[in-house]
């Protein structure tokens, strides 16, 4: 429901102590969250409808201003129509321009949403239905002329800003509609270490929120490239240049995702798996086979694998579960104090808990970190 994308709205504003904000107090380096697509509340916006038997595949744009938006938007139509789906509809996202600062505003693209579906006739699977519209896009970027596509599916759909989180909802009012729903969401606010900030690097991207911090960057983006010989023309562009390091990651992590793993698999071919001790505990292979890629970044906390943190600079992940729903934060140990952070806890299931009410989200007396 739609109490999942408000609370999730409040955590975002509870970042603010661990992300960049401009002098003038509304510009940042990049909020953003990723949700479900709201079939229903596009179908009421649009006044289109679609038997539930029929996806419904939502492009996200950040398209540049002035000429070049239109032919980049006859172009996206084209790639659209080269992989046999069928084109529904544009529309324009409504965002409110004041809300923005000086610095975000100098920067402001052009923010539509691309409304598609396959062929009546089709009988394609919702993966092969996803594999469409990677090719799509990926024939879009060979070719366009400083377009972003920010996510292109029919499972999720990103909004994202150079605003600060509290204003997120605010720049975009889709969020406020209580006809949003969404079963899940992601959210993250970005601080810009290794490039600067710009709206197509604000996060969440479109597979993953991602802290960045890659020690290993450039030797994995150039592990990337002694295999783009064996990869087919169509995944070109491989990896795009003048990007943050999570954005290449994002991109390796969408390719394996589209030929022939899932986005579990693939997660566990890129990122190294966590330590027990003094010995490494693998990952279990995917597919049958060895992880066939060199790790990508500093490992996430994984499901009853600890985390060797002194050696590999990682944060532990605490979570909150409740009968209807759970809250995660990929970050614990912060210096902020309290009243500005998600305090997100998992307990077992015999535990006592105690809890008490702080602003829109509830937290926990008792800790445990899993």
């Amino acid at each position: 429901n739609h109490d999942i994308l408000r609370l999730t709205l409040t955590a975002l504003a509870r970042l603010a102590h661990r992300g960049a904000v401009a002098a003038d107090r509304k510009s940042s380096d990049g909020v953003g969250v990723l949700t479900a697509v709201p079939r229903n509340f596009l179908f009421s916006q649009t006044a289109i409808a679609l038997p539930p038997e029929r996806p419904l595949a939502v492009g996200m744009l950040f398209l540049p201003p002035e000429g070049v938006t239109s032919r980049d938007a006859l172009r996206f139509e084209e790639c659209i129509a080269a992989q046999g789906l069928q084109w529904l509809a544009w529309r324009e996202v409504p965002i409110r321009r004041e809300v923005l600062g000086e610095l975000a505003l100098e920067s402001l693209p052009v923010i539509r949403q691309a409304l598609i579906t396959a062929p009546d006739s089709a009988q394609w699977t919702e993966a092969e239905v996803e594999h469409r519209l990677y090719l799509a896009r990926k024939a879009f970027e060979r070719g366009s002329e400083g377009s972003y596509v920010c996510s292109l599916s029919t499972r999720t759909l990103v909004y994202k800003s150079m605003c600060t989180g509290r204003l997120l909802h605010e720049f975009y009012p889709d969020l406020d509609s209580p006809e949003f729903v969404t079963p899940f969401a992601i959210f993250h606010q970005r601080y810009a270490t290794n490039v600067l900030p710009s709206w197509h690097r604000a996060q969440p991207l479109r597979m993953l929120a991602h802290n960045g911090e890659i020690n290993t960057i450039w030797a994995n983006r150039a592990h990337m490239e002694a295999r783009r010989a064996t990869l087919p023309p169509e995944c070109e562009p491989m990896l795009t240049g003048d990007v943050s390091d999570s954005m290449s990651l994002d991109e390796v992590a969408e390719l394996l995702a589209n030929h022939g793993r899932n986005v579990a698999e693939a997660i566990r071919m890129l990122l190294p798996p966590a330590t027990v001790g003094a010995g490494v505990q693998r990952w279990p292979s995917a597919g049958g086979g060895a992880r066939s890629q060199r790790p990508a970044a500093l490992p996430l906390r994984h499901h009853r694998q600890r985390l060797d943190r002194r050696r590999l600079g990682g944060r532990t992940c605490r979570c909150q579960c409740r009968i209807h729903r759970s809250q995660r934060t990929p970050r614990a140990g912060s210096d902020a104090s309290a009243r500005h952070r998600t305090r997100a806890v998992v307990g077992r299931r015999n535990s006592r808990w105690l809890h008490r009410r702080t602003g829109d989200l509830w937290s926990a007396d008792r800790q445990h970190s899993t």
